[in-house]
Order: C-alpha cells, then sequence, then structure tokens
C-alpha cells in the first residue's frame, strides 16, 4: 500500500499531492464555475464529474481537530472533512483491506497519525491537514495510539511492546505490557498511566511504576483531567498508586459514547446528545434528541461553541450549539446497483405550430418560429434534450432507493423499505423486496407480480462444477446495424446473431478451472464450450453483446489481467452457414486487474463498439473493438489492411486519451452500464461503487451533432458574404456570357 523506503516516500507524496489536491481543487473549481455562469452549462461538462458529491462510506474511527474531521471508514478510506460545510476534502482508498482496530490520534504540528492494521502488516501513517503523507512507519500490529502534550506519540502494540516516537521519528520501547487488545492513556501531572485491554480483563499501569487490574469492562472507562472513570468510581493517582474513590459524579452521566472536550465539557450520546460542564456533572449545559442512536461520537469547540460529530447508522451529523449544521447519508457510498430510465422530453415545437389548414399562414408561423430560435438567447436546459434527459436510480447495500438527474441532483430517495435489487421494464423502475413495487418519480407504486418465472439454465454439467454467471444479448436483431463483416475479398462472414443465445459461465474448484458453455436458452442446446485456469474466480467480469463474448479475469495479488473476446459467426468460411456456430479466439492482457465491464450502446447501434472498463487502479478506461478482435491475425498480409485488421498484439495498452475519468481516481467502482441516447454517435456511461460517475461518450466521434465552438454569428456573416458575392458577381457573369455569345456568331 505504502512505500517502504523513506527515499520512496516524497515520490508517494508528489502522487498523492497531484491526485487528492489537485483533483479534488480542480474539481471544485470547474463545478464552481459552472454553477457561476462562468462556463457554459454544457451538458458534457456537468456529467463528466462525480454525481451527488464524493462518498466514503460510514466511520469506524475519526478525530475532531482544527476545524477538520479525520476519519477512517469500512471502504478502507482515509478522508478528511470541512468541519463547517460537511465537504470532503481529501481521500485516500488502501489497496489493502483496512481492519475495523485500526487508529487515529492526533500528533505534533497540526500532523494526524493513522496506524493501518492489515491482515499480515501493519502501517503507522503521519498525515498534514492537506492530504500529504508527511512520514511513515513499519510497525508491529497497533491496539493504542496516544498523543503525550504534543510532543510524542506512543504506539501500544498488540504484542504489548510500547513504543514512544518523537517529532524526529525516532523510536524506543519505554514499557511491556503483556498482549493488549486496546488501550487508553491518562495523564497525571508528570505521569502517565496506561489502561489496557486484554483476554484476562482491564488492566493498568504506571510508566516506572506500579501496574494492576480495574474492575471494569474497557468500554466503560472514560479519562478525565481529574481520574480514571471506572463504572460509579473514580481512580486518582496519588503517591505513585492509584486510588479508588467512590461516586463520582462524572460517573454518573458518563457512558461508552462519552467525550472530554477541551478539559471542560463532557459531552454523551444514546438517543439524545447532552452536553455537561466537567466541572459541575449534575449541571446539563445542552440537549437534543437523535433520530437514531448514536454508534459514535467525536467533539470539539468551534468559536467557543461545542460541535459534536455524530455517525448513527449511515447517518453523518453535525451538531454546533444544539443546532444541526449538515448531514451526509454515506449509504450511498456503497452502491449494490444502478439503472437508468429516459424521461420525457419536452418539445421545442408545439403542435399548434403544425395545424394550420392556410398554408401561407402556417409556413409564416414557421419562419417566425426559426428566426426567435435562431437568435434567442439558448436555455440552459437545451443540451439536456436529444436523449440525454435520464434519471439515475441507484440502489445501495441499506436497500435504499436514490434518484438523480442528468446533471447529478438529488430528486428523491425512498429509505426503510429494504429493496434487494432493481430492475427495468419497457423504461419503467421497479424494485423488489417481499413484493414488487414500479417506481415513479420517488413514488412506489405496487404491483401484482407474486409468481417467479421459470426459465431454463445452462445445460447441467457433472457435480464438480458451480454455476457463477450467465450471459444473453439484451436486445433483438432489428438493433444490429450490420449482420455481416465484408472482408478484403469481398466475401462476407455472417454474425450469429440469434438473440436466444447466452453464455454460461461454470467453475471446478478441484481442477481450478473455468469453463465457458454457449446455449440456446430456448432450447437448452450447447453450440460449443471453452475452458479457462483460474484460481480466483470471484474476479470474472463477462459480457455478451451482439455476436461476441468479452471475459476478464486476474489473480489474487496479480498487477495484470486477462481478456478473452470469443466472437461467433454462421461459419467461418466466407459466404457460407452451418447449422450450429463457429468461434474464433483472442486473448489478451490488461496492465491493471479489472473491477468492472460493459460495451457501449448506441440506438442504433451504427457507432463504433467500445469496452468500458473499470480498472482497481481508478480510472475507466475505454477499449476499441478493433484492439480486442478476435480475428486479428497473427501474421499480417496484404489484405488484412484493407479490412483494418491490426496484428496481433498480446497486450492491450491503456491509452491515456480514452481515459475517461480524466484525473480522477474513482474508487471501488462495481458497476458499469451503458445507455444510448437519441444521437447516434452518443452513449451515457455510468460507473457506481462508492462513487457514482458519469460522462458522454462518442466511440465514432461526433458525427451528428453541432461542436461546442459552432457559433451562429459566424455562420450568418458567412452565409451574408456569399450572398453578396453572388450579386456583386451576377451582372459580370451575365455580361461575359453575352460577349461570348457575340463572339461565336460572328
Amino acid at each position: 500500500m505504502f512505500g517502504k523506503q523513506d527515499q520512496q516516500n516524497s515520490t508517494e507524496t508528489d502522487d498523492l499531492k497531484a491526485k487528492l489536491n489537485y483533483g479534488a481543487e480542480k474539481e471544485k473549481q470547474i463545478m464552481n464555475e459552472i454553477r457561476n455562469g462562468n462556463k457554459a452549462k454544457s451538458f458534457s461538462q456537468l456529467f463528466e464529474s462525480n454525481i451527488g458529491g464524493e462518498f466514503f462510506s460510514r466511520p469506524f474511527a475519526s478525530v475532531f481537530k482544527d476545524g477538520r474531521i479525520y476519519s477512517l471508514t469500512d471502504q478502507n478510506i482515509y478522508s478528511v472533512l470541512n468541519s463547517s460545510t460537511g465537504e470532503v476534502l481529501y481521500r485516500y482508498q488502501s489497496e489493502a483491506r483496512v481492519k475495523h482496530d485500526s487508529l487515529l490520534a492526533p500528533a505534533w504540528n497540526g500532523l494526524v497519525a493513522c496506524g493501518f492494521n492489515h491482515e499480515a502488516t501493519s502501517r503507522l501513517v503521519f498525515w498534514t491537514k492537506d492530504g500529504l503523507i508527511e512520514h511513515e512507519l513499519d510497525l508491529g500490529s497497533l491496539a493504542g495510539l496516544h498523543n503525550v502534550r504534543d510532543e510524542t506519540l506512543l504506539a501500544v502494540q498488540k504484542d504489548g511492546s510500547v513504543l514512544q516516537i518523537d517529532k524526529d521519528y525516532g523510536q524506543s520501547t519505554i514499557a511491556h505490557v503483556g498482549p493488549v487488545q486496546a488501550s487508553k492513556l491518562a495523564f497525571f501531572a508528570d505521569q502517565l498511566v496506561l489502561v489496557s485491554k486484554s483476554s484476562a480483563g482491564t488492566a493498568y499501569k504506571i510508566f516506572d511504576g506500579q501496574e494492576g487490574s480495574l474492575g471494569c469492562q474497557f468500554e466503560d472507562i472514560l479519562v478525565t483531567d481529574e481520574g480514571i472513570v471506572c463504572n460509579k468510581d473514580i481512580y486518582k493517582l496519588e503517591s505513585g498508586k492509584l486510588q479508588k474513590y467512590k461516586n463520582s459524579p462524572v460517573a454518573a452521566v458518563a457512558g461508552r459514547t462519552a467525550r472530554v472536550v477541551n478539559s471542560q465539557y463532557l459531552v454523551t450520546a444514546d438517543e439524545n446528545i447532552q452536553i455537561y460542564d466537567l466541572d459541575d456533572p449534575s449541571r446539563l449545559i445542552e440537549s437534543h434528541a437523535l433520530n437514531s442512536p448514536a454508534d459514535m461520537i467525536e467533539a470539539d469547540t468551534v468559536d467557543g461553541s461545542v460541535a459534536v460529530f455524530v455517525v448513527s447508522g449511515d447517518d453523518l451529523l453535525l451538531f454546533v450549539g444544539g443546532e444541526l449544521v449538515w448531514a451526509r447519508d454515506e449509504s450511498l457510498a456503497e452502491i449494490s446497483d444502478i439503472l437508468i430510465t429516459d424521461r420525457h422530453e419536452e418539445l421545442s415545437v408545439s403542435l399548434g405550430d403544425f395545424e394550420h389548414e392556410k398554408h401561407w399562414s402556417g409556413y409564416i408561423d414557421r419562419v417566425k418560429h426559426n428566426l426567435h430560435l435562431l437568435f434567442k438567447e439558448q436555455h440552459t436546459d437545451t443540451d439536456k434534450h436529444f436523449g440525454f434527459n435520464k434519471t439515475i436510480v441507484v440502489l445501495t447495500r441499506n436497500g435504499n432507493l436514490y434518484g438523480y438527474d442528468s446533471y447529478g441532483h438529488l430528486e428523491w430517495s425512498i429509505k426503510e423499505h429494504g429493496f434487494s435489487r432493481i430492475f427495468k421494464l419497457d423504461n419503467q423502475a421497479y424494485a423488489a423486496n417481499e413484493k414488487v413495487y414500479a417506481v415513479q418519480d420517488g413514488k412506489l407504486l405496487e404491483t401484482d407480480v407474486n409468481e417467479e418465472q421459470q426459465v431454463l439454465y445452462p445445460p447441467n454439467l457433472d457435480g464438480s462444477y458451480r454455476l457463477l454467471t450467465t450471459a444473453a444479448r439484451g436486445y433483438n436483431n432489428t438493433e444490429v446495424a450490420s449482420p455481416a463483416v465484408v472482408l478484403a475479398s469481398r466475401r462476407v462472414l455472417y454474425k450469429y446473431l440469434n438473440p436466444q443465445t447466452s453464455v454460461g459461465v461454470f467453475y471446478n474448484e478441484d481442477a481450478a478451472l473455468l469453463k465457458f458453455v454457449v446455449y440456446n436458452k430456448a432450447t437448452n442446446q450447447t453450440y460449443a464450450s471453452f475452458e479457462h485456469s483460474t484460481k480466483n474466480p470471484e474476479s470474472l467480469k463477462l459480457v455478451f453483446e451482439e455476436n461476441f463474448i468479452v471475459f476478464t479475469t486476474s489473480e489474487k495479488n496479480a498487477e495484470t489481467s486477462l481478456l478473452g473476446v470469443i466472437e461467433l459467426y454462421e461459419s467461418l468460411t466466407p459466404d457460407q452457414r452451418s447449422k450450429v456456430p463457429e468461434h474464433q479466439v483472442r486473448t489478451y492482457f490488461l496492465p491493471s486487474q479489472v473491477a468492472a465491464m460493459t460495451v457501449t450502446r448506441t440506438k442504433y447501434n451504427i457507432a463504433s463498439k467500445w469496452l468500458i472498463v473499470a480498472l482497481r487502479s481508478g480510472e475507466i478506461v475505454a477499449i476499441p473493438r478493433t484492439l480486442a478482435n478476435a480475428r486479428r491475425p497473427f501474421a499480417v498480409s496484404k489484405k488484412e489492411p484493407e479490412e483494418m485488421l491490426m496484428k496481433y498484439q498480446p497486450v492491450l495498452p491503456v491509452n491515456p486519451k480514452l481515459t475517461l475519468s480524466h484525473y480522477r481516481k474513482l474508487m471501488a467502482t462495481s458497476k458499469l452500464v451503458s445507455v444510448p441516447t437519441e444521437l447516434e454517435s452518443t452513449t451515457l456511461v455510468v460507473g457506481a461503487g462508492t462513487d457514482l460517475f458519469a460522462t458522454l461518450v462518442r466511440p465514432s466521434s461526433s458525427f451528428d451533432s453541432m461542436r461546442g465552438d459552432f457559433s451562429k454569428s459566424t455562420l450568418l456573416a458567412t452565409i451574408a458574404v456569399l450572398v453578396a458575392s453572388i450579386l456583386v458577381v451576377r451582372p459580370f457573369v451575365s455580361q461575359k456570357q453575352l460577349k461570348d455569345a457575340w463572339q461565336t456568331r460572328s
């Protein structure tokens, strides 16, 4: 995840600065300019961004410091929030899984220490407030991180060793307390007391002093300047020993979520947030209710008021002075499925423009209408027509539904129904739990669907194989632009376009073997089968389009992916057909693991096809079908160039010009969808995961629409010059024709 040598840190820091700092600031600049009207509000500009903002999922550890909230989240993300607005300032996603016992702690000079605990290793990273890495250390698995008066940092490892880290990042072992699961640190004048959790219970260790046990659960312990609150008692350090005092007033109000703020306030939360005066815990300063119990809180003071950051389920809330300042719904960071439906377009020409009995009056009205369109200021929503006006329906892991418009604005949400899946039929979105509902403009309409349809699965193999997935073409032959491939000899290869053709993928655990079965889903007849070895079947991605099947697999911890292309034809002999399809196969390597894949769809499928691939490295890239082609020859003859077939190369390079996500690093993309628009050249591609990203793609360039720099004034001026030129030249032409006629007669 991180560099192993200090010499690499500067390079990694520069990379992170480019990705985190520049990327975030650039996107904010673009969106602010668009909102403020400094740039044309084109559909392409708005869609080439993250829809609905940036998300990072539910935090399990946070630090609230100096107007920023630093968090570690369920999606292995380190994030920084602006506490005033709730805006995401920086995000970093670890490639390795981050365990939930990972830690955050404030350090010196405004740094934040982040202890990443992974399955086999641990890493202590010091982050600046600007989201850059200041330093990294390799340590054992961490149980605690504690700031000691902004001078040093104590790192408690799970083997019980306590390390002291100074400002120069030097390390020294100062104590050993036995196996530890978690720890807290108490300050008493010039002495420190470490409270630790182990399988034996809760223990304490006075540095350079005695050690012992405490009679309460570790989670119930609250550390204050006065002492260690344990159940209803408080422990104070006197003469080098912990002395127990009963019936502490702080213990009467403290709970597992209690936090001490600036040694002045005590904040607790369950179904209510209560803020107490720490010097007089019986005095309640303020209290306000929550809609659901708090799972975690952090607090700080902002302009003399207590600010409380609350994590309640997937909701993140910030209260200042008892008022809710902002709220975030982080369930949108875990999108399980998306679908896209068309909206009804508004006609720019009314029916009344065509309902005229007199041709001349109708003609005059049409001329007026066209002149009005030509000279009036264009409405900002003009680019939303031509099929660009879509509704993006999002299903999250917790079963919520959200609807976005074409500009990425959240229009509606449906919560607390626990939907398990969504699907589309005849441009109508449906959501299902125990029942099936039609989703219309954010409202649920119950349907009478109550039976499952029986379908034929792929032909059964022996019991050693299990079914992984199936794929089929989602449209009929009327939407296929070309039924054949024209060869250089003018002969043709007919594509196999039976709409009932499907592919099923099975896996044999013992042999570590994938088996692809091409079959007829109506008759269950098997056409062909293919085998591919892999020890990581979960990495399989599969698409079926027209007459070609594309799949990708990658091995665990590998840097590359294998991409296979299977093309089906009526016969591989030109101008002939056979009873069963014949096929060609090619395999390629991609320089990164694949997280999701789809194929571009246009209205009539005339435009070229691109494979759209989401890489684990965070990019969404396009691969032209001319590169991912099963007919690429191993040796190019004189005829292949006429068919535009390139020589086979095993590696498919990623073209930076075809990186659709631009400078953004998208997180955990798991779903890609391509839907057609009314323009044949243009398709809409949406990627979903932690981020929801959309952009317009034109595989064959923009051949059916004006460019963004088209100028009506230039066109009118050109027409005027041409007309004037004709009027000026016409008399000379007539005169010349007359002279030529006289000369001919003479």
